[in-house]
């Protein structure tokens, strides 16, 4: 003993007294269980929901964008909205070859959908015939939009899963006629169940052909679009941002140095949005898990001192038998650091286990937790405890022995 109490010893004697009082250590840390708890699901879930996102996009998706007339420079008023017009389209499939397919949409807002008694508020959105292919649309049942309808303005539609249901239309009832904003239309197509996140937006929305249902829609709808534009896979999307970027602001008139009318939105754009608001949400629960380690730290500083009252004469009996006053500070670290460290580990297991089975549930796609989360889940919650500790441990180290040895 003089030479010190050796480190498998320290630690065997911490882990014998923790599991001793079980449930006094379990409701010790319970707040850093449940702090870990909650950063490791928002870590976990928004994991899988990014893995989720890409796993949808198609291999094609990455040569599809989004064209609009609403850029970050017209919103901010430097300058003026100018609509996209037919013949700046027509320039742009002529500048830019490597353009396959144009698609146009509109939003006509919220509509009131009725067949016999059942009503529904649903979305009603304008697309052409090529939007299906672009956008990966399949159908359950029935078929596409066509040229056809389109120019001639057909009052057919294509309706969500969610809608279908609530309306009581299926497969069944294609043919059928039903009320949208006090208008006839036909059902002619019908959306599966939303079974994805690319899929499931659509899930209550009515769709018709673009130009149709022009009395559903503001004034001026049909003639400010966006575009969707699918380029040739011969080009990577950098390369096929800036081909557009060049050719529309040559063709729309834009000097050098002005800033854009127009904007491009590309998936990866998209992916990188998902990524901020996953950063967001885990410094917001990052937040969180300090408020709860900061609780459970003093929950912990607070037992271990109880910790030292009851075990005086335990201490006076190991310095008498000469343990050193390190031997002692070490030991009652140990104990804080383990404890706590034991608590980010129960709650690493159970954050990882549920977030899991929500992936593989709900979101269809289980990432697991970062190497990083699991590290820290341990550590900092350890590296509290030692904080935490510190002052019971010196405390402890501190008692004389004589004074110890006469506690009853």
């Amino acid at each position: 003993m003089s030479r010190g109490t050796p480190w498998r010893e320290l630690w065997r004697t911490a882990l014998r007294n923790i599991v001793a009082h079980r449930l006094r250590s379990f409701l010790t840390v319970l707040g850093i269980i449940l702090g870990v708890f909650a950063v490791v699901m928002v870590v976990g879930i928004m994991e899988s929901l990014e893995l989720r996102l890409l796993k949808e996009f198609r291999a094609d998706q990455g040569r599809v964008m989004q064209l609009s007339a609403w850029s970050p420079a017209v919103r901010e008023n430097e300058v003026p909205f100018r609509r996209f017009e037919r013949e700046q389209i027509q320039e742009l499939r002529e500048a830019v070859p490597q353009i396959q397919l144009i698609s146009r949409r509109v939003g006509l807002g919220q509509k009131e959908a009725r067949h016999q008694s059942r009503t529904r508020k649903i979305f009603v959105m304008g697309l052409d015939e090529h939007a299906f292919e672009l956008m990966g649309l399949k159908l359950e049942a029935g078929r596409a939009f066509t040229g056809q309808d389109r120019l001639t303005g057909q009052p057919v539609a294509i309706l969500g899963g969610d809608v279908a249901r609530v309306l009581g239309l299926g497969p069944e009832h294609l043919g059928t006629s039903f009320v949208l904003g006090g208008q006839t239309a036909e059902l002619v197509g019908l959306m599966p169940e939303p079974k994805g996140m690319m899929g499931g937006g659509m899930k209550d929305m009515v769709l018709v052909p673009f130009g149709s249902f022009a009395g559903l829609a503001a004034p001026g709808t049909f003639d400010s679009p966006s575009y969707t534009v699918m380029m040739d896979a011969s080009l990577s999307q950098a390369d096929a941002k800036a081909a557009l970027e060049t050719a529309l602001r040559q063709i729309r008139g834009i000097r050098p140095g002005k800033p854009d009318d127009f904007s491009i939105r590309t998936n990866e754009r998209i992916v990188e949005e998902i990524r901020t608001v996953k950063q967001v949400l885990m410094a917001a629960a990052g937040g969180m898990v300090g408020i709860s380690l900061l609780v459970g730290g003093i929950g912990v500083m607070n037992i271990m001192l109880v910790t030292v009252a009851e075990r005086t004469r335990e201490i006076g009996v190991r310095k008498s038998m000469g343990a050193r006053r390190r031997d002692v500070l070490l030991q009652f670290l140990m104990e804080a650091g383990l404890l706590c460290a034991l608590g980010g580990a129960v709650g690493l297991l159970s954050g990882w286990l549920l977030s899991g089975l929500v992936g593989a549930l709900v979101i269809k796609a289980a990432a697991g937790i970062p190497v990083w989360a699991i590290v820290t889940a341990v550590s900092v919650p350890a590296g509290f405890g030692l904080v935490f500790g510190l002052y019971p441990a010196r405390k402890a180290a501190g008692l004389d022995p004589i004074e110890a040895l006469r506690t009853e």
